[in-house]
């Protein structure tokens, strides 16, 4: 038996093992909350409940094999940021060839190293108006050579000067647009299915 409980360590794990994978129902959340709310807990408590919500690794020493199995398991498709593979490798290298560089400075030039939202000549950044993925996967490009003869990568007529903050601003509105066209596109495809949509 286990100190202070009136199980067995077999019990404990049986009980946990079979509670894995399940959710509470919002039912029960909301009774959960309830429950909690006006509780207030000492400091060493909510210490305890800070230390053992944490994954911090702080002031812990792993072994390489350890480091090594970590890395592994959060490497490539089971990484959080994942976003498909090699056209990102092909995109960075792309930006780094002579032709990417030329074209940044010829939109500069045209637009007077300002920005064409505020006027401001503070940290000027290129921006494509249409996506640059886009264009690699419309013309389906695999290699930087197959890139360099693509005429749409290098038109000037598809960049813009932004500064720093106006290009942060349009890149996260352009994002947003995408994800609410995915979100619709979903919903109406849910409404379809379920014969609402004709």
């Amino acid at each position: 038996m286990c100190k202070n409980s009136k199980y067995s360590k077999e019990s404990i794990l049986k009980m946990s093992l079979s509670h894995k994978g399940k959710c509470h129902s919002l039912e029960t959340k909301e009774k959960m909350s309830k429950s909690h709310k006006g509780k207030v807990f000492t400091e060493e408590h909510k210490r305890k409940i800070g230390l053992a919500n944490s994954f911090s690794l702080t002031g812990r020493t792993m072994s390489e094999e350890t480091r090594r199995k970590m890395s592994i398991a959060r490497s490539g498709e089971k990484n959080w940021k994942w976003k498909g593979g090699c056209e990102l490798v092909l995109s960075r290298k792309i930006r780094k060839c002579f032709e990417y560089s030329d074209w940044r400075r010829k939109i500069l030039i045209r637009d007077n190293h300002t920005c064409q939202e505020c006027r401001t000549t503070k940290n000027p950044q290129v921006h494509h108006i249409k996506r640059f993925l886009v264009i690699l996967k419309e013309y389906n490009i695999k290699t930087v050579e197959q890139a360099i003869e693509c005429q749409e990568l290098w038109d000037i007529n598809n960049g813009i000067t932004y500064c720093k903050d106006c290009h942060r601003y349009i890149e996260n509105q352009d994002r947003l647009k995408r994800k609410i066209a995915r979100s619709n596109s979903y919903n109406l495809f849910v409404l379809y299915l379920l014969n609402l949509v004709e």
